[in-house]
Order: C-alpha cells, then structure tokens, then sequence
C-alpha cells in the first residue's frame, strides 16, 4: 500500500512541476501587440509587423500586429573588398502605407562615413522563409528617386503583390507574387560593385 501512496505522490509532483514550467515558459515568451496607429507608430525593438483579418459583423477587418522576432546572429566578417576599391554598405527599408494598403522599398549604397551613392542599381530578392523559396526579384536604383512600390491585396487566405505606383513612389518592375499569409517573408538588396567601388549585400529585412 506504501509503495503504490508513494507513487501516486510522485506522478502528482511531476505533474504538478510539469504544468508549472510551461507556465513559466509561455509567461517569458514576449507576446505580439496590437499596433493601434500603424500610420504613425512603430514597433518596438525586435518586434515586426504582421497583418492579421478578423470578421466583424460580417466585415473583414484588417488590424497590424507587432509579433516578436528574435534578433539575428551576428553576420560572419565580410570579404575584404578588392584592392584599390571602396568598400560599401547596402540596405534595404520596406515601409508599409496603411492607405492605400501598399509597400514602399528604399534601398541605399553608402562609403565612408556614410556618404550615398545615388542612382547606381541594387538588386532586389523577396523570400519565402517558411517554405524556403525565393518568390520575387527585381532590379531598382539607390536613394530617394529610386524608391517603388506594391500594392497589397489580402484574399484567400494569400497575399498578393503587385508592382504599382502609390502616391508619389513608381511601381517596383516585377510582376504579380503571392504568398501564404501565415508565411514569413524578406526582403535583401545586393549592389555588384563597379569599377571604383566593391561590391555589398544587405541584410534580410520583414517583408512586409
């Protein structure tokens, strides 16, 4: 009778120690908010947006959410540009347009103490991370008069994108892309480098 009291007692201990690490686990995992000003509010530090729809009296309302997304590794040291040209540096911002529901890419080159290169091309690449496929790429030119946009439908459970004008941004040159809406995507740019100055790569960015 002994044996079988202690038993039980131990199973309701382990239970009991089981039940209260996944209550711990879940309360440190940092939750995704409610963006209510997505026009003019940002997300905070490692947080991304993410579009979500939900059915209001038989409406679909579309509500941007900020979902935490754990900051990157350290990138690996780069290669040493070639002798005798200037290394640069690449980036790429997506910004999403609440009205109309839209994207906008801006790319810039950079050298020295952040100096821009404008009007040289930076190829553009959209990648699908959960299923592991690229799903867009296009060309576009460095700094404010090379920026384009998207515009963005959200049916059948997809995203759609198109390269359209918006306000006063030209359509990006590529055609109609969808995605999973569940799917996660990125954007990077990659500038070749020219004569005088090296070659870079930006880093991933949420897309969108």
């Amino acid at each position: 009778m002994r044996k079988g009291k202690y038993r039980r007692v131990a199973l309701s201990v382990t239970a009991l120690w089981t039940v209260v690490s996944a209550v711990a686990a879940s309360a440190a995992m940092p939750r995704p908010y409610l963006l209510r000003h997505p026009a003019h509010a940002r997300c905070r530090t490692h947080y991304v947006r993410k579009i979500k729809v939900a059915r209001v009296h038989f409406r679909r309302i579309r509500h941007v959410w900020c979902v935490y997304r754990a900051p990157a590794k350290a990138p690996a040291p780069s290669t040493p540009p070639p002798s005798g040209k200037t290394p640069t540096y690449t980036s790429v911002t997506p910004s999403y347009i609440p009205y109309p529901s839209s994207l906008a890419v801006t790319g810039t080159i950079v050298y020295g103490n952040g100096t821009q290169l404008l009007g040289l091309p930076i190829t553009y690449t959209v990648v699908d991370t959960t299923a592991g496929r690229t799903v867009a790429s296009f060309a576009a030119t460095a700094g404010p008069d090379g920026i384009c946009s998207f515009t963005i439908s959200l049916y059948d459970n997809a995203f759609h994108f198109t390269g359209e004008a918006v306000l006063q941004y030209h359509g990006c040159a590529v055609g109609a892309f969808t995605a999973p809406a569940n799917d996660a995507l990125v954007i990077s740019g990659s500038f070749a480098g020219n004569e005088q100055y090296a070659p870079s790569d930006s880093t991933a960015e949420p897309f969108p």
